[in-house]
C-alpha cells in the first residue's frame, strides 16, 4: 500500500524551483518522469527529486492546472528517517518562501522595476520593496 501524500502548492514555474532548490543547497534532478521513492520500494513519478540523505525522496508533479504538487511518503518515511528540514511543513514553507522571494525578483526584472529594498524581518519574513517606473 502506498503512503504517498501530495501537497499542492503555488509553485508554477519549474525553473524558479529549481532556482529555490539551488539556492537552499539542495541536491535534486529535474527531468521527466523520474522516480521518487518511498516506504516498502513504493515509487512515483516528478519532473523535479530531492534528494534526502535517506532512501525517500520529494518529487514536484505537474498538475493539470500547471500548478506543481509536491509528493512524498511524508509520515512512512521521511518524517521517520530524513532531517527535520525535509519534514513536510519545514521543507515547504522554506521552499514556498525561497520561490516566492526569487519570483518577486523574477517579475520586477522581466518588467524593468528596481529593487529599492531588500530586507529579511527578525520572524523570517522576506520583505522586498519594488519600484514601479512610471
Amino acid at each position: 500500500m502506498s503512503h504517498f501524500t501530495k501537497v499542492k502548492t503555488v509553485i508554477r514555474e519549474r525553473e524558479v524551483l529549481c532556482e529555490a532548490l539551488r539556492a537552499l543547497h539542495h541536491r535534486f534532478r529535474e527531468g521527466e518522469r523520474l522516480i521518487v521513492n518511498g516506504y516498502q520500494d513504493n515509487t512515483e513519478t516528478a519532473e523535479v527529486v530531492v534528494h534526502t540523505g535517506c532512501k525517500y525522496d520529494i518529487g514536484f508533479q505537474r498538475q493539470r492546472d500547471g500548478v506543481y504538487a509536491a509528493v512524498a511518503d511524508w509520515n512512512w518515511g521521511i518524517r521517520r528517517e530524513a532531517a527535520p528540514r525535509f519534514h513536510q511543513d519545514a521543507f515547504l514553507g522554506e521552499i514556498n518562501q525561497k520561490y516566492a522571494h526569487l519570483n518577486v525578483r523574477r517579475q520586477a526584472r522581466i518588467h524593468g522595476w528596481p529593487i529599492e529594498e531588500e530586507r529579511v524581518l527578525d520572524d523570517g519574513t522576506i520583505e522586498v520593496v519594488v519600484c514601479e517606473n512610471i
